[in-house]
């Protein structure tokens, strides 16, 4: 465990697209997981580029920018999208356009959504870091039990695991990450969801939108969840993988589904923001 008020996270370049996950902390605890670095794996999975900023930034406070990548059009009118994108920020996510960033910011969004409108995800149908490490996912939660990492997560309980187990997928592996504040605990909790032919993990990070938001990028959201969540759909048909980018009350999800149907992924996702346990 180390004092920090900058970490840089990960940096990968996959052809020509480049993508930083920075992080800023102000007199907080940063600590990583032994077995993995989520927060690294978060940004590599997503092939995005990520920025966090606390309050210690002047010029963009508490907010983290999420690149993805588009498809044209929501199950949804255009007045419902723009109450959406109005109301964001109560719900920890602000929407903002690809032309308000830098010329250097959006080639690279434009290359994401290239990548994902030709090819289906945004690495470009490349796997990256889905369902890696494994084992020491398990092995973690075979050393310490769900009920303790629970204790230790910052004010919020994850999704439950009745949930998943309705499509018979038990929790065998999981691990808190993200950012550690005394006195609050830890801001993520990864979990990895298996059964003999199928297998879902899901990153989830509690949001304060008084300290840190997460920023979506209106032009990158290509599916509507239940409750008008607007979301980022991805395929790796190869790999028979898909994945799901959403906000809901306060927090960040994503889930990454291994040989599952796209309607069994769209329910759990569904059965994630209707439930109130979160």
């Amino acid at each position: 465990m180390r004092i920090a008020k900058v970490v840089i996270v990960g940096v990968l370049v996959i052809s020509l697209l480049c993508i930083g996950y920075i992080y800023f902390f102000k007199d907080e605890k940063e600590e990583r997981a032994s077995f993995v670095n989520k927060e690294k794996n978060l940004s590599e999975e997503s092939q995005h580029f990520e920025k966090n900023i606390d309050d210690s930034s002047s010029s963009s406070k508490g907010k983290k920018i999420d690149v993805v990548a588009q498809h044209p059009a929501l199950n949804m009118t255009g007045e419902q999208f723009d109450k959406i994108m109005k109301a964001g920020l109560e719900n920890g996510v602000v929407y903002t356009s690809m032309n308000e960033f830098d010329d250097v910011t959006k080639n690279a969004i434009k290359q994401a959504l290239e990548n994902l409108n030709e090819k289906g995800s945004l690495s470009g149908g490349i796997k990256v870091k889905e369902f890696s490490d494994l084992d020491k996912a398990r092995e973690n939660l075979r050393e310490k039990p769900l009920e303790k990492m629970i204790n230790d997560l910052d004010g919020f309980k994850s999704t439950p695991n009745t949930i998943l187990e309705k499509y018979d997928l038990k929790l065998t592996g999981a691990q808190n990450f993200g950012s550690y504040n005394n006195g609050e605990g830890w801001s993520g909790i990864y979990k990895l969801y298996e059964n003999s032919k199928s297998k879902v993990e899901i990153e989830q990070i509690n949001l304060k939108p008084e300290r840190s938001t997460q920023q979506l990028i209106k032009e990158s959201l290509n599916t509507s969840l239940i409750n008008d969540v607007p979301a980022v759909y991805e395929e790796l048909s190869s790999d028979l993988i898909q994945k799901l980018t959403f906000v809901s009350d306060r927090n960040y999800y994503q889930i990454n589904y291994y040989n599952l149907s796209k309607n069994e992924a769209i329910e759990i996702a569904n059965s994630i923001i209707a439930n109130p346990k979160k």
